[in-house]
């Protein structure tokens, strides 16, 4: 696709000459590419044609060492007014920052000239967003505007991200390979990946902008959560020295089974937090582990009366232990999610190949051990909590041709049949892929 864009229109436009669209036309320019450049303000346009862009002041703030590599302006057009943007342009990375001022609404302000000059454009026009902001602005103030004016994403526009987090120069230069994108059509979608690739980045793609912006604001909060429970631990624990701590404990970490989940069991992590709790000189200051606590301790309650708003009214547990292939059942998740089901007068069906009928019924009094064929046949639900062996080896169509008639939903809480072809009257929801609303 991108060859077939580029075949006439070899220009990329860059929105805004901050320091996403400076180190864009860097990157840019170092694949060939001839740009135009175009910025809501005056200043930065006057300082390009007058050949002092970056300004020292701007070299200072973009760089660890002060030093801006120079742009080559002998394939760069200035444009003055933004209609102008769109002459021989195939591409539009938008590097405007997002949020409001009190003055301005900038994706707003950008719909409209889009909205000039997409119709009198030759072929569609990509528009890629390295800036994110609150999830779903780009589509309600960008995409939803235009679509007001009958420009199409997916038609005469091709919408997309690939957000950025790098702060300087020296970052910009050394990160990774890597590029998450994301868009709302496949054919954008494509037009995207295509462009990165050509730039010699993997591709990573998200099939929403939605998605991509969610995704940027997680990342950015996550290393703004992890620094509040540092200083937590600073703040529990006064008399060790966290600095050090605080290496050890980042360079350590295993963060490759984080996943979305009905709740965390066994003895390592739900009793360290139990431990950093009761050995605090201040437990009251550590306000995260305790809603961390609350909310994996939640999951498995929170499905459970998405069942119940459902009409669910039998429900097979596949798997009681809280990890795979061990007889652990310490906080296990799946006992919590199958006692509260039966606190609620439901009919409870449980299966685990590490217990006989006869423990399973001891280790939740009120359910009926069932096989998995059962479980299947019998349920209205079917929840397979644990990722056992045993459960790793049943194939699609064993599953399909034990269906019963009355079952109504599927929920995955190990991934294994996230593949499976369930029929139209089996709802599916692999926990965590946003498929089943918990909370109402």
């Amino acid at each position: 696709m991108i060859s077939e864009l580029l075949r006439k229109r070899k220009r990329v436009a860059v929105w805004g000459l901050g320091y996403l669209g400076y180190t864009s036309i860097l990157g840019l320019q170092e694949q060939g590419f001839g740009l135009r450049v175009f910025d809501l303000h005056e200043e930065p346009l006057r300082l390009f044609a007058e050949g002092k862009y970056p300004a020292p002041r701007m070299a200072e703030l973009w760089s660890e060492s002060g030093y801006a590599p120079p742009v080559d302006y002998s394939r760069v057009e200035i444009c003055r007014k933004p209609e102008e943007m769109f002459e021989g342009a195939a591409f539009h990375i938008v590097a405007i920052p997002l949020g409001y001022s009190p003055t301005e609404d900038r994706l707003s302000l950008l719909a409209k000239y889009f909205a000039k000059g997409v119709p009198a454009a030759d072929g569609p026009q990509v528009v890629i967003f390295l800036s994110a902001h609150v999830p779903g602005n780009i589509d309600k103030h960008f995409i939803a505007q235009l679509e007001a004016q009958g420009i199409h994403d997916g038609e005469q526009i091709l919408v997309g991200t690939a957000f950025r987090s790098d702060w300087v120069t020296e970052e910009y230069f050394r990160q990774q390979a890597s590029q998450v994108v994301g868009a709302n059509t496949p054919t954008a979608l494509q037009a995207i990946s295509d462009l990165y690739a050509l730039l010699g980045r993997t591709v990573e793609p998200l099939p929403s902008i939605r998605e991509a912006e969610v995704l940027e604001n997680a990342r950015r909060s996550f290393r703004f959560a992890a620094t509040g429970f540092i200083n937590q631990l600073s703040l529990c624990y006064q008399n060790v020295n966290m600095k050090r701590l605080s290496r050890l404990l980042l360079s350590g970490l295993n963060m490759e089974d984080c996943a979305p989940n009905m709740g965390a069991g066994g003895y390592k992590e739900p009793f360290a937090v139990q431990n950093l709790l009761e050995g605090a000189d201040s437990a009251k200051y550590f306000t995260t582990l305790a809603e961390f606590q609350s909310v994996n301790y939640t999951m498995p309650v929170y499905y459970a009366q998405a069942l119940l708003r459902r009409g669910v009214r039998s429900v097979a547990v596949l798997g009681l232990t809280f990890s795979a292939n061990r007889r652990d059942l310490t906080l296990s998740p799946a006992v919590t999610f199958a006692n509260y089901l039966l606190e609620q007068k439901v009919e409870v069906l449980v299966n685990d190949p590490l217990f006989s009928p006869e423990a399973l019924a001891d280790i939740v009094p009120g359910a009926r051990p069932c096989s998995v064929q059962e479980a299947l046949g019998q349920a209205g639900a079917v929840a397979l909590m644990t990722n056992h062996r045993a459960y790793r080896a049943l194939s699609e169509a064993f599953v399909l041709e034990n269906i019963g008639s009355g079952l109504g939903i599927v929920l995955d809480n190990t991934g294994l049949w996230t593949r499976f072809q369930f029929p139209e009257s089996v709802r599916y929801h692999e926990v965590g892929d946003g498929s089943l609303s918990l909370i109402v």
